[in-house]
């Protein structure tokens, strides 16, 4: 049976200066995205299930 409710839980996190994906936080990873690709200005998400299972959490920062 399935969930009555999802929450999504977004925050923007510091810079990377690798520029890698945001970590993970929850209990599950599901996707990262470079959206309109690796160029200055543009934000990468991260994606992931927080440990209730039902709720998910994107953070994401602006390269």
């Amino acid at each position: 049976m399935g969930a009555d409710t999802q929450n999504i839980n977004g925050r923007k996190v510091a810079y990377r200066s690798d520029q890698r994906c945001p970590k993970l936080r929850g209990s599950q990873y599901s996707k990262c995205w470079y959206v309109n690709g690796k160029q200055k200005g543009n934000p990468v998400m991260t994606v992931s299930i927080i440990d209730s299972g039902e709720d998910v959490a994107v953070d994401w920062y602006y390269l």
